[in-house]
């Protein structure tokens, strides 16, 4: 099974080759190498689910 990361980036900023680096970087210092996302994909908005 193959982790899928999904971000939201400030306006102004696009998913480049080196921040796409950085995060998975970042993700393998502070967690496993099991935890690293296949891709990373970014998105306008992440659904959020409402408390009722």
């Amino acid at each position: 099974m193959q982790a899928v990361l999904f971000i939201m980036l400030r306006d102004g900023i696009g998913l480049t080759d080196d921040l796409q680096q950085k995060i998975h970087q970042t993700i393998r210092a502070a967690t496993t190498p099991r935890h690293v996302p296949a891709k990373i994909i970014a998105v306008t908005d992440i659904p959020r689910t409402s408390k009722r």
